[in-house]
């Protein structure tokens, strides 16, 4: 993997104990016992050690204070206690201390997840691997000691740990994997000395190079990203709800997964030129931000900017050869595939070149009605995932690649059965109920589409009757005047309120265009200059009367 550092022998070193815990760490078998001890804790016993499975909640401490023997004693065999399995202490609220002993040396996946009364974790110098999530989600927890002999620790292995002010990581550690991501209150993290794989400048988590950030504390509202950085890896930003703004330094290349995801205060990013990859949801859930420019070195970010409800507009630097965007959508270069809408939108005119919606395209958009036109044949999945206030679409006739994980809820014939297939191919539906639950039911008729650019607003737009006489009124904004209505780049009408006879589902746009300033700047130095001449020619005229 590409996180391991520290050269060949860390990696060989790591591979060993990764491939130790498959071995001795895996799914119970039937030749394994289960024993549950006084204290609650159940072990499941192999021939020559046993390992922490699960617990018994009603068998706990009454103070919530566990102590695991570092061995016990079952049928008079001794058994050394070597691990703590998955999920052993999940979601055990009573759990408020554990003390594990030096004999272990694997704690395994969410293995005290939701532990939410924990409020300290000693790990002892014994263990040497954490899975991922294995104290996720601990809310209480503000206290925590790595080992000294931890060479790896699994991804959000404390995420969600509100608490959780600072940590420091053992020398020994040399595989890390956005472990610290969404720790709300995290501002401190440091790297004990002797540590070969990485660093910490101004409390960011590099790589020994400094080429990789690795983490950013989740309590920081600002970072600087050093100069050095070629990659930001999966999860360095994730969960940093205070971060409002950021720049990506010219050195970066890579913004890998989930970068930042969840950055709900982030309300400006300004991508370096020398970014190629923005990875799936780097940005996702970042709600607060507006825009976003696509400089000309991207050649991939399919999939990185879903659920940000604020979103207006993607602009792209020119001279990008994969990327484009039409009135603040993003498209592939040749406008065949629909990339991403901006979350904000509640309409959209998608243009009859496309033939493909990508996947996650409309994320969470604030969409009310859709005509996806007859030339789109295939629909990423969850294209339209968390499109709630999508109350009617049209699918085109030439959908082809479609199916149930497109939209959020199913698609019924006109008498709420579900359909067979996601959804009919060239018909209508529109959001309503099935019983209780909300379901796309069929609709006999067509759909008008109203969208409007900058500077106004529509109304008349929804499901008609085939042959409908429709009235599209469009309404601009002060300082804006409307410019027409237009179907593609094809002006339909002059008129602010267009009526036209309905003969199929259809989207038309209300383009808007800014008033001219005013051009009164001139005029004003006239009467400036007008009026300093008459003054001098008073204090000229007074002069001369009492020479």
């Amino acid at each position: 993997m590409s996180k391991f550092a520290g050269g060949t022998a860390a990696a060989l070193a790591v591979a060993f104990l990764l491939c130790a815990g498959a071995v001795f760490f895996s799914e119970d078998t039937d030749a394994e016992t289960k024993y549950t001890a006084d204290n609650g804790v159940v072990y499941t016993l192999g021939d020559a050690s046993a390992t922490v499975s699960g617990h018994n909640t009603s068998k706990l401490p009454s103070d919530g204070k566990l102590t695991i023997p570092a061995s016990i004693t079952v049928d008079g065999k001794d058994y050394p206690v070597t691990a703590i399995k998955s999920d052993a202490f999940y979601n055990c609220t009573a759990l408020i201390s554990v003390s594990i002993p030096d004999s272990v040396i694997y704690i395994g996946m969410s293995a005290f997840t939701n532990c939410n009364s924990l409020a300290s974790i000693i790990v002892p110098d014994s263990v040497t691997s954490i899975d991922r999530n294995a104290f996720s989600s601990c809310t209480s927890l503000t206290s925590v000691t790595i080992g000294e002999k931890v060479a790896s620790m699994g991804p959000g292995l404390f995420y969600g740990c509100d608490q959780l002010t600072s940590i420091s990581l053992p020398a020994s550690l040399v595989e890390y994997d956005a472990s610290l991501c969404a720790c709300a209150a995290l501002t401190t993290i440091t790297v004990a000395e002797g540590n070969t794989a990485f660093t910490v400048v101004d409390s960011l988590l590099y790589s020994k190079d400094m080429k990789t950030l690795y983490q950013c504390p989740g309590g920081f509202t600002a970072a600087t990203i050093s100069g050095s950085a070629v990659t930001i890896a999966n999860g360095a930003f994730e969960g940093c709800a205070s971060l409002t703004s950021v720049t990506i330094p010219d050195s970066v290349t890579t913004l890998d997964t989930y970068a930042f995801y969840d950055c709900t205060a982030l309300t400006s990013v300004t991508i370096g030129e020398k970014v190629e990859t923005i990875g799936s949801e780097a940005f996702y859930g970042c709600t607060a931000l507006t825009s976003v420019n696509i400089p000309a070195s991207v050649t991939a970010c399919e999939t990185a900017f879903g659920w940000c409800t604020a979103l207006t507009a993607f602009t792209v630097a020119e001279g990008n050869q994969n990327y484009c965007a039409v009135d603040g959508v993003l498209y592939s270069k040749d406008m065949k595939t629909l990339v991403q809408c901006p979350g904000s939108f509640t309409a959209v005119a998608i243009p009859a070149s496309v033939i493909a919606i990508a996947e996650e395209a409309f994320d969470s958009c604030l969409l009310t009605a859709l005509v996806i036109p007859d030339s789109v044949t295939g629909i990423g999945n969850n294209a339209f995932y968390g499109c709630k206030a999508l109350t009617a679409v049209y699918i085109g006739s030439g959908i082809v690649d479609f199916d149930s994980y497109v939209f959020d809820y199913y698609f019924c014939d006109a008498d709420g059965k579900e359909s067979a297939d996601a959804a009919v191919p060239g018909h209508c539906y529109q959001l309503g109920k099935v019983g209780t639950k909300d379901s796309y039911i069929l609709y006999d008729g067509s759909l008008v589409a109203a969208a409007a650019t900058a500077g106004g607003n529509v109304t008349g737009g929804g499901l008609y009757a085939a042959g409908a006489d429709v009235t599209l009124t469009a309404t601009a904004a002060d300082g804006y005047s409307f410019a027409g209505w237009y179907s593609g780049e094809t002006k339909v009408s002059e008129d602010a309120a267009y009526t036209f006879k309905l003969a199929g589902s259809v989207t038309y746009t209300a383009e808007f265009s800014k008033n001219a300033e005013p051009s009164g700047g001139s005029n004003t130095w006239i009467w400036i200059v007008v009026i300093v001449v008459v003054i001098l020619v008073v204090l000229l005229a007074v002069y001369f009367l009492f020479i």
